[in-house]
């Protein structure tokens, strides 16, 4: 025969089923911290580079109309004379520019490259494919990632 101690003791104790969904919960509140901290550092990285993004994008606007024009002017001019001498600067002038713009512009897609939170989604995919199992078994479902 129990004692009174020994049967509240036994009623307080969790159902095998109610641990588990407790420690799922406990799981899946974890990784989404864990997420939203990891998306934070990469929002800071990714608004720390709009600076120098903008600085580039700026830049590269006259090296453009530059371009066009020099693109223009050896046009123009190879119609005109058929010096080799000066059509041949021309050319190392459209070059020059060529050069810098492709190098800007290579920057800038580097720079685009860190505002994709790719570490964050690779880690919300992860997330989900790894609850999805245990989401069916409980009979609930994990946060969706579709976009909108």
């Amino acid at each position: 025969m129990m004692n009174p101690e020994q049967e509240a003791a036994q009623g307080r104790r969790a159902k095998p089923g109610e641990a588990d969904l407790e420690l799922k919960v406990m799981v899946w509140s974890d990784t989404l911290m864990a997420l939203v901290a990891l998306a934070g550092i990469e929002l800071k990285r990714a608004v720390s580079t709009v600076p120098l993004w903008l600085t580039l994008s700026l830049a590269r606007l006259p090296l453009w109309l530059l371009l066009w024009l020099s693109a223009s002017a050896l046009g123009s001019y190879g119609a005109y004379a058929a010096s080799g001498s000066v059509a041949l600067g021309l050319v190392a002038l459209v070059l020059i520019q060529a050069i810098a713009c492709l190098g800007l512009e290579l920057m800038l897609r580097a720079l685009r490259r860190r505002c994709e939170f790719a570490a964050t989604r690779r880690a919300w995919r992860d997330y989900v494919t790894a609850m999805a199992p245990a989401a069916a078994a409980a009979n609930m479902s994990p946060p969706s990632h579709e976009r909108h």
